[in-house]
């Protein structure tokens, strides 16, 4: 992808936002139209805490310091804003809040979160949509990598999908809007990190 063309990634990110809103869309459709929106049924709402802003805080600064102790760990991402400086700053703006951060959300804890935790108690429903996140990450898994390599590969995403699963469902009464949020900004500096070579 030629991530220097801003237009280009821009129809690449509305054209995957509409992939990614498909199967939510359809499943809303035909079984919920008539009891809710669509935008209130993938999360697309204003963000009320569902605890005491104290907890909410605490919650957000673990989310943080966890993210950051992961990254510490597994250092670059890799990704294809490697070494492109300030020509960065925008196109990865757009992949990482409307690609990254908008898409999987609302495919991951818009949809599938919401639809698991309609029929198991929140831990298995999250534990279990957590793990799907993982697995979807399974191309980041190089050719050479052990076993145990590829479970520590996978275990930035189990852990970022929970804490975002319990973001959104716990300390925001199901809006995706925070996990949006707090999934682009994480890319977004990682990427940025990658551009300007920082990690």
């Amino acid at each position: 992808m030629d991530y220097s063309n801003i237009g280009f990634v821009f129809r690449g990110a509305i054209m995957q936002i509409i992939v990614f809103s498909t199967i939510p869309f359809i499943w809303w459709k035909i079984k919920y139209k008539k009891e809710v929106g669509f935008r209130e049924f993938i999360g697309l709402t204003k963000p009320i805490s569902g605890t005491t802003t104290k907890n909410t805080i605490i919650a957000l600064i673990a989310y943080w310091i966890i993210w950051g102790m992961l990254i510490f760990i597994y250092g670059s991402s890799g990704s294809s804003f490697y070494g492109m400086g300030v020509k960065a700053i925008i196109p990865a703006l757009i992949v990482c809040f409307l690609q990254n951060g908008l898409c999987e959300e609302i495919l991951l804890r818009g949809f599938l979160l919401k639809r698991l935790c309609a029929k198991m108690n929140f831990l298995s429903a999250n534990s279990l949509h957590a793990l799907i996140f993982a697995l979807l990450h399974i191309g980041v898994v190089g050719e050479n990598s052990t076993l145990l390599g590829i479970f520590f590969i996978l275990l930035q995403p189990f852990v970022g999908g929970w804490m975002l699963g319990y973001v959104s469902q716990k300390l925001f009464k199901g809006s995706i809007i925070p996990s949006v949020i707090l999934h682009g900004l994480g890319n977004y500096i990682l990427r940025i990190m990658d551009a300007f070579m920082l990690l």
